[in-house]
């Protein structure tokens, strides 16, 4: 039973933290439940080793905490089908009405079923005017970071891959309610089979460390990779979430973490002999971006890697 009770231990620990997180963040009261009832669900079918080891082997315990997770979990599947037909519904009364702002109720459709807080939404109808993330955040006052962040959580929350996904899902099939920059991002969209090509050539050139060249730029990679800048600029954009200086610097940082993790000799080094390491220019950029990465300025991360 050790092993059983340590997995289960450790699921638990994960599923608490991570469900609790994404409870307090989230401001729909529907959500709240979805992630409550499968918390307890889970929680409940997880604990059966913790339930036999307090127990011992009792046979109606252990099937009333297993069966009592699979309640939860269909009572949850219930509720949230019968508040889908009620949204759909919802939706077809006001297409019946009339309603000539179908994107919007499209959005509001998609607000209500994946319970999108406030400043998510906000996002997302930048998105569809056609911003990128630098606009948006110059628009409601926020940081980039802190709109990448909320723009990965609207992808995982509705299960898309990107912002061409999105605008799909959202824009209708009649393109005079759109406005030209939207068209515009629409029609400007890579193809798949040349996006996925770029993205397998991307995990290569992660794979073989070649971020840590000195001075590289957009074109010298695009170059490498046999695309073109437009291309690879926006498959970075699009999928990693970061424009491509951010992308090729967070890339760097998280590999002289790793080093510096593994190589204790490393951390007697200056930041900037740690700078050139990793193909930073000078010791100011490699500090900016160590700090957007781990939180924390270099100086004080080798402190707390030596005191440990």
């Amino acid at each position: 039973m050790v092993l059983p009770i340590f997995l289960a231990i450790a699921c638990l620990i994960n599923i608490i933290f991570f469900l609790t997180k994404d409870y307090i963040a989230s401001k729909n009261v529907y959500y709240k439940y979805r992630i409550l009832s499968g918390g307890i669900g889970m929680i409940s079918i997880l604990a059966l080793p913790l339930v036999i080891l307090i127990f011992g082997d009792n046979q109606p315990v252990e099937h009333s905490a297993f069966s009592s997770g699979y309640f939860v979990v269909a009572l949850a599947y219930v509720r949230h089908q019968i508040y889908n037909s009620k949204i759909e519904q919802d939706l077809i009364v006001k297409l019946q009405k009339g309603s000539t702002d179908t994107k919007t109720l499209k959005r509001d459709y998609i607000v209500n079923l994946y319970g999108l807080s406030s400043i998510e939404r906000e996002i997302m109808s930048l998105i569809i005017k056609g911003y990128d993330y630098y606009k948006i955040s110059k628009e409601i006052y926020i940081s980039e970071e802190t709109v990448l962040k909320n723009v990965s959580n609207i992808f995982r929350k509705i299960k898309i891959q990107n912002r061409a996904e999105l605008i799909s899902l959202i824009a209708t099939e009649n393109k005079e309610n759109l406005n030209p920059e939207t068209i515009n991002n629409i029609q400007n969209e890579i193809p798949k089979n040349i996006s996925d090509a770029i993205l397998e050539a991307l995990n290569n050139f992660e794979k073989r460390k070649g971020f840590l060249k000195k001075g590289l730029s957009l074109r010298e990679l695009a170059n490498e990779l046999k695309t073109n800048t437009k291309y690879l600029s926006k498959t970075i954009n699009d999928h990693k979430n970061l424009n491509f200086n951010t992308y090729i610097n967070q890339l760097r940082i998280n590999y002289m973490i790793k080093l510096l993790q593994s190589n204790p000799k490393l951390r007697n080094y200056n930041v900037k002999h740690l700078a050139e390491e990793v193909g930073f220019n000078n010791a100011e950029a490699f500090s900016r971006s160590f700090r957007k990465v781990t939180g924390k300025k270099p100086s004080n991360y080798l402190k707390e890697l030596l005191e440990n």
